[in-house]
């Protein structure tokens, strides 16, 4: 029977050499230059919207931009890189939000 002081626990530090030194802090550094330009774009997209506004009929925006929006959540969930794919996919999807 075991005994809830002798239940195994995860290790509080890394083993050395499991991961090479700034690796966690180059993924986070990544990943907030992914949300930045997301953000960026979202400016963009609301900028752009007034022409595809005039240009296109509202049930034809809405449902090309609903699929769109799906589109790129998805393609953000399935792609699991490299970096350079995953950033062109937060410009898209930050266009189409920005909406």
């Amino acid at each position: 029977m075991f005994h809830p002081g002798s239940w195994p626990t995860a290790p509080r530090h890394r083993e050395p050499g499991h991961h090479p030194a700034g690796e966690e802090d180059q993924q986070a550094a990544q990943a907030a230059w992914a949300l930045g330009l997301g953000g960026a774009e979202q400016t963009l997209g609301r900028t752009l919207y007034a022409a595809l506004a005039r240009r296109t009929a509202v049930t034809a925006r809405t449902t090309a931009l609903i699929a769109l929006g799906g589109a790129t959540t998805v393609a953000l969930a399935a792609v699991p890189g490299p970096y350079a794919h995953l950033a062109v996919l937060s410009v898209a999807a930050g266009m189409v939000r920005g909406k």
